[in-house]
């Protein structure tokens, strides 16, 4: 009931799920929020999202990330893979781990105030990326991907190939492992890397956590569960239903 109406999901109460592209079923924007509000059920003390807005528009997108943003300002803690965020979205989060094509860690730690000042000032001030400013009302991780190795919005590509030749003259100019080292040597750098080093240090005198089964359920009961589910969800069906009637 709580998850219902931290999420808002309580005017959809009744309503099947259903199928993408379905009728009467949820919209995409609300089955990825439905996902969010069964982790909060089940109290997850971390949320893993893997990209949640793709396949999404704009404002479904914005709203699904809305939510989200509400759960961790509750406390809990989300950890999200995010791909071409709008403004919008990306200035909601607290903290980013940035990768580079190839897997080089560029960046982690705080995004700072709005627009993202910490993360910005930070990029801006990369010898390896010419010291780029991020222009006026730019979106950030526009920027971010820019000068990261994807297509600059300066150059004025205008075909498939032509952007191609820009990002290869790009990568060429912006090695992953120069980046890598520029951060590593930062203070960000230095920072994140006592982060980690005091997270996976144990405190002295706790016992390691050992469980009775890996499962937080018995097989019966998730068998009972699935089968209890299963029968609801036909009984909702009217069309199946009625169909089966005709049948008969």
């Amino acid at each position: 009931s709580e998850a219902l109406d931290i999420l808002e999901l309580r005017p959809l109460v009744g309503r099947m799920i259903g199928q993408s592209g379905s009728v009467n079923g949820l919209s995409p924007g609300q089955r990825k929020i439905l996902t969010v509000a069964v982790e909060l059920v089940s109290n997850a003390p971390v949320i893993f999202l893997d990209e949640p807005t793709s396949g999404l528009d704009s404002r479904a997108a914005l709203l699904v990330m809305t939510e989200v943003h509400k759960v961790a300002k509750m406390g809990r803690t989300v950890i999200s893979t995010i791909h071409q965020p709008s403004r919008e979205i990306f200035l909601m989060f607290d903290d980013l781990l940035l990768l580079q094509r190839g897997g080089w860690q560029v960046y982690f730690g705080p995004l700072g105030p709005a627009p993202a000042t910490t993360f910005v000032a930070y990029m801006e001030s990369l010898k390896a990326t010419g010291e780029r400013k991020l222009p006026a009302g730019m979106n950030p991780a526009s920027w971010m991907l820019d000068v990261l190795g994807g297509t600059d919005s300066s150059t004025g590509a205008t075909s498939d190939a032509d952007a191609s030749a820009a990002n290869n003259a790009t990568g060429k100019l912006l090695d992953g492992l120069g980046l890598r080292t520029s951060f590593q040597s930062s203070p960000a750098g230095a920072a994140a890397n006592a982060v980690v080093a005091d997270l996976v240090t144990a405190v002295p005198g706790e016992e390691m956590i050992s469980l009775s089964s890996p499962y937080a359920r018995s097989f019966g009961v998730q068998l009972w569960t699935i089968l209890v589910r299963s029968h609801r969800a036909q009984l909702r069906d009217v069309a199946y239903n009625c169909g089966r009637i005709g049948v008969l």
